[in-house]
């Protein structure tokens, strides 16, 4: 399990940066990281659940999702 992002990835770009964890399930904060998106990290991420924390949604709507970190 990773908590927020899989430990050693980037999260905007979804690069590994050197070793990285290899997660089976990723439980991450309010929406996807922009890293999420691209293919590169993908098999580090395993299955994706995001886990409100009551950040109001008009914040996340005026910041936009994906999150860059």
């Amino acid at each position: 399990l990773a908590v927020d992002l899989p430990s050693g990835m980037d999260a905007d770009s979804g690069r590994a940066l050197g070793h990285a964890v290899r997660a089976d399930r990723t439980a991450t904060f309010v929406g996807w990281k922009a890293g999420f998106l691209d293919e590169t990290g993908r098999d580090l991420l395993g299955r994706i659940e995001v886990v409100e924390i009551g950040i109001p949604e008009v914040l996340k709507q005026r910041h936009g999702r994906p999150a860059r970190a």
